[in-house]
């Protein structure tokens, strides 16, 4: 629950940013350097929508991913840290008895 309230708060500044962005783009004009920035990035999305017509439709998501990638990267590093008593999920190896029958045949 904890989550998706920060999650939804994080959301909404992402939406503050992007208005705040937009009407710095109309202020400003379009080559200042975050407008550009911003140009590229949007543009190298739409870049690889044309390439890949197939997903072209994906490219609406766009603004859902914009809000909520940050919000996931958050969350994410969060985890990790509150969790690192939790080794089950890791890399680290957990020693076993071997078996009768896996001793008598070494």
């Amino acid at each position: 629950m904890t989550a998706k309230i920060i999650s939804a708060i994080y959301g909404l500044v992402m939406m503050a940013v992007l208005v705040s962005l937009m009407l710095q783009i109309n202020e400003d004009g379009p080559l200042t350097p975050a407008t550009l920035s911003f140009f590229i990035t949007v543009g190298g999305t739409i870049i690889a929508a044309v390439l890949h017509p197939q997903d072209f439709g994906l490219l609406i998501l766009g603004l859902v991913y914009y809000v909520a990638a940050p919000s996931a990267n958050l969350l994410l590093i969060v985890y990790a840290i509150f969790n690192l008593n939790v080794v089950s999920w890791g890399t680290r190896e957990i020693v076993t008895q071997k078996s009768k029958m896996v001793r008598h045949l070494l």
